[in-house]
């Protein structure tokens, strides 16, 4: 009797659920809620990219010093005592003293040949003469004076007034009454340079012998017109140890010599260009990378990026370590940044117009090698080429540009 009341016992609760289910199922249907069965379940979608046939390039990063170009000292062929020099940093343009002499300046010229002899009016030729001539020029004492002509007049008063503008004493030029033929030794003079057709075409004066250019020639080589007995002019002259030549704008970078000693006792100052260049120390990998003439890319301190040339690759130091010199075309990115480490960003390796894909869409196959995924699923086998940060070159004769391969997210 106890037994049967339990299994009617269950058999009740059994029949309340299913009621119960029925029940609920039927309230719920009174609502109108769809059947979970028919509900469709949502298929993820993939995210897809297309080959594409482009460039890779993979580059390489290395350290190096922004620098100033071009270190030279300069010396001064003159004597007397040092009385003025330059601050390091001073930027020493054309005209500008670049030490005192005996409380004289000494400008700076912009030339590639250096004064070797004194130049004066007196019909004088020569690669010396063209430097002063174009710096008389570019300094507003000298109008005119055409490639290879020879010294005149108007080169003998543009030499004056360059030395009255810089506080100079004047420089005596001997005539032919004084001691010793006039047109030998330096700062002889020579009226075929004050006539009419030698030098700047105009006499000094009017009747004078040597004053028809007709009679006299000027030879190349930095020789003097005319004759020893031809008259000489009395007007100005400059000599080697008035002027340093340099062949551009400098910057002091050394102090060498002090306030008070010899000028002609050794260097003076060592000086830079304006110019600044990037030095690279490179090791045997970066080193293959760097070629003259090679595109790179300089990253300075605050992540500002130009563009540089390599100028040279070669080496340097006692050490003989390889260095690499780049040049910067855009000086003014640089500006306000002396010197400092910069990153040097170049080229490793290159393939032009190759299929790549995104890593992400490279699947390595169980089996060995790799393939790409269609949308359909289907896997296609490629072989993979060079690998950049974040793409890679593929090929295979079912990979073409614009296919459409999946890819993880």
């Amino acid at each position: 009797m106890r037994s049967r009341g339990r299994w009617l016992a269950g058999g009740l609760g059994a029949v309340l659920l299913v009621g119960g289910g029925s029940w609920a199922a039927a309230g719920l249907g009174a609502r109108d809620v769809p059947d979970p069965v028919a509900t469709p379940t949502p298929t993820p979608e993939r995210a897809t990219v297309e080959v594409v046939r482009q460039d890779l390039v993979v580059t390489q990063e290395v350290s190096g010093t922004l620098d100033h170009d071009g270190v030279q000292e300069v010396s001064l062929a003159r004597t007397g005592t040092v009385t003025w020099l330059p601050e390091v940093g001073t930027v020493l343009a054309r005209g500008d003293a670049v030490v005192r002499v005996d409380d004289q300046p000494v400008p700076l010229f912009l030339g590639t040949t250096p004064l070797y002899r004194e130049l004066d009016g007196g019909g004088l030729r020569g690669a010396d003469v063209e430097v002063v001539a174009e710096n008389l020029m570019a300094l507003g004492h000298l109008a005119e004076f055409p490639k290879g002509d020879i010294t005149g007049p108007k080169f003998a008063r543009g030499l004056r007034e360059w030395r009255r503008a810089n506080d100079l004493p004047a420089v005596p030029v001997p005539t032919s009454d004084d001691d010793g033929a006039a047109g030998s030794g330096a700062g002889a003079g020579s009226g075929a340079g004050d006539g009419a057709a030698g030098g700047d075409g105009e006499e000094e004066a009017a009747g004078s012998p040597g004053a028809r250019g007709d009679e006299a020639t000027a030879p190349p080589g930095g020789e003097r017109a005319g004759g020893a007995d031809a008259p000489a002019s009395r007007l100005e002259a400059i000599r080697p140890g008035d002027v340093v030549v340099l062949p551009e704008e400098v910057r002091v970078s050394a102090v060498l010599a002090q306030l008070g000693a010899p000028a002609d006792q050794g260097p003076l100052l060592r000086v830079t260009s304006t110019r600044k260049v990037v030095r690279v120390q490179a090791d045997g990998v970066s080193t293959a990378a760097f070629t003259t003439g090679a595109e790179v890319t300089v990253r300075l301190a605050g992540g500002a990026e130009t563009a540089g040339t390599v100028r040279s690759v070669g080496t340097s130091g006692e050490d003989g370590a390889a260095e690499v010199v780049i040049e910067v075309a855009d000086q003014a990115a640089l500006e306000g940044v002396d010197s400092g480490t910069v990153t040097v960003r170049v080229e490793v390796e290159s393939r032009p117009r190759v299929l790549s894909v995104p890593v992400a869409a490279l699947l390595a196959l169980a089996e060995g090698g790799h393939a790409l995924q269609r949308e359909d699923g289907t896997l296609v086998a490629v072989e993979t080429g060079l690998f950049t940060a974040d793409l890679v070159e593929v090929s295979g004769p079912e990979v073409e540009a614009g296919m459409s391969v999946v890819t993880a997210q």
